[in-house]
This record gives structure tokens, sequence and C-alpha cells, in this order.
């Protein structure tokens, strides 16, 4: 069973550090769903995109994977 949540894990990782990327490379669709009542949507839309390639890269490493989930 550990080997099967271990594929898992890095497959989860690698599509939220994709998802991450394309707050950078496709910002628009991101943009459009930013709550008009916040400031900067674009600004905002990069920040999380830095948030969830670090959630991403973290879900890799064994020792804070568990943390980062």
């Amino acid at each position: 069973m550990s080997k099967y949540k271990e594929i898992l894990r890095v497959i989860l990782s690698i599509s939220i550090i994709v998802v991450g990327i394309l707050h950078f490379a496709i910002p628009e669709p991101f943009v459009k769903i930013v709550p008009p009542q916040l400031p900067d949507p674009l600004e905002l839309v990069y920040i999380s995109g830095v948030f969830e390639i670090l959630g991403g890269v973290r879900l890799l490493v064994p020792n804070v994977s568990r943390a980062a989930a």
C-alpha cells in the first residue's frame, strides 16, 4: 500500500507544481477568478503561484510532506 501512496504523492506534487507554474505562464484565467474585493489580482495570482510551487516541492520531501499536505 505504501508504494501506491508514494506514487500518488508524487503525482499530486507534480500536478500542484505545474498549476503553480501556470500561474506565471498563463495568469489570465487565474486573475478572472480572484474576487473583485481584493486588490491587485495579478499580484495575488503570482503570490499564490509561488506558494503552490513551494507546497508541491515540499510534498516531495519526505520529512515535511505530512506538514505540507
